[in-house]
C-alpha cells in the first residue's frame, strides 16, 4: 500500500482573528444580551406604598364628592319657621338665603339680618344642624300688629311703624278697621299709612276706648258705632293727643243726648271746636 500525500496551499494572508459567519452571529447575540437592560422589579415595600396612596386618593375624591353632595346642602324643606304671625314662612325662608347654601360656609348672621330687615319682623334667630343630614331654625319675632284691616281686597295688617302687610288670618291686633266699599283710599301691600292715619290708630290702641271695631272712609277718617247705635265720627288725629280729646268730647256729648228720647244718629267731632250731632228721625 503506499503512501498518499496531500497538498494544502497557504493562504497568502494569514488572519490570527478569522472567524466564521457562525462565530460572528453567535458573538452578536452574546453582545446583545450583554447590553439588554434589566427590568426593573419593585420591591414589596415600594408596591405597599403605592397601593396605600391608591386607596389614600380615592377616599380623599369621594370624601369631597360626599362633602360637597346633598348631605351638606340646605334644602328649602330642611328649614323649619317658627312665631311667624302675619309674615308667610315661604317669604321668612327666601329672604334668609339658605336653600342651597353649603352647611360649613353659609352666613346665619347675614340670613338673620336678611329676615329682620322684613316688614313685620322685629329680630329673628337662626340656626343649623347637621346630623347626616342639614336641618335649619328660624325664630321671628313677629313685630305687633296695631290694626287688622278689612277692605275690599282682603284683609292686611298694619305693624305699628305703619307699614302694611297681608294678613294670614286673624291674629291679636289692639284694633280692627273696615274699609267701606266704595272707599277707593284701601290700603296697598307693602306700603306704609299716612303719618295722621298712624297716629290716630295708635293714639285710639293707646285708650279705652267704646269700640275696637272702627270703619275708615276718606271723607270721615275714623268712625265707629257705639252699643246704642250713634255713630261717632272721629276724623284724623291732627296732634299728638288730639283724639283722646275727641273721645272725651264724644263720651260728654253721648252722655248729654242719653236722657233726650232721640233714636241713633250721628255724632260729630272732628272738629272739637264745633262739634254737632243729628238724631234720628
Amino acid at each position: 500500500m503506499s503512501d498518499m500525500h496531500y497538498y494544502r496551499p497557504r493562504r497568502k494572508h494569514a488572519r490570527t482573528d478569522a472567524r466564521t459567519r457562525f462565530d460572528v452571529a453567535r458573538s452578536a447575540g452574546r453582545l446583545s444580551r450583554q447590553q439588554a437592560p434589566a427590568t426593573p422589579r419593585l420591591s414589596r415595600a415600594m408596591r405597599l406604598r403605592i397601593a396605600v396612596a391608591v386607596a389614600l386618593i380615592a377616599g380623599l375624591a369621594l370624601g369631597v364628592r360626599w362633602f360637597t353632595g346633598d348631605a351638606f346642602t340646605i334644602a328649602t324643606d330642611s328649614i323649619r319657621v317658627y312665631h311667624n304671625q302675619g309674615v308667610a314662612p315661604a317669604q321668612i325662608i327666601g329672604a334668609s338665603g339658605l336653600a342651597g347654601e353649603h352647611f360649613a360656609f353659609v352666613d346665619l348672621n347675614a340670613a338673620a339680618k336678611r329676615i329682620d330687615d322684613l316688614p313685620g319682623v322685629d329680630a329673628a334667630e337662626v340656626t343649623c344642624t347637621w346630623e347626616w343630614t342639614v336641618a335649619c331654625t328660624i325664630v321671628v319675632q313677629a313685630s305687633q300688629a296695631l290694626a287688622l284691616w278689612e277692605t275690599p281686597q282682603g284683609l292686611v295688617w298694619i305693624d305699628r311703624s305703619g307699614k302694611v302687610q297681608q294678613a294670614l288670618g286673624d291674629m291679636p291686633a289692639s284694633l280692627r278697621l273696615r274699609s267701606e266699599t266704595q272707599d277707593a283710599a284701601s290700603p296697598q301691600i307693602g306700603q306704609t299709612i299716612e303719618p295722621a292715619l298712624l297716629r290716630t290708630l295708635s293714639e285710639l290702641a293707646a285708650l279705652e276706648a267704646d269700640a275696637r271695631l272702627y270703619v275708615y272712609s276718606a271723607r270721615y277718617g275714623i268712625a265707629y258705632t257705639d252699643a246704642d247705635g250713634w255713630r261717632v265720627r272721629l276724623g284724623w288725629s291732627e296732634h299728638e293727643g288730639d283724639m283722646s280729646e275727641k273721645v272725651t268730647l264724644a263720651r260728654l256729648l253721648r252722655a248729654q243726648l242719653a236722657g233726650d228720647n232721640l233714636l241713633p244718629g250721628v255724632i260729630d267731632v272732628r272738629y272739637p271746636e264745633a262739634p254737632y250731632y243729628v238724631g234720628g228721625q
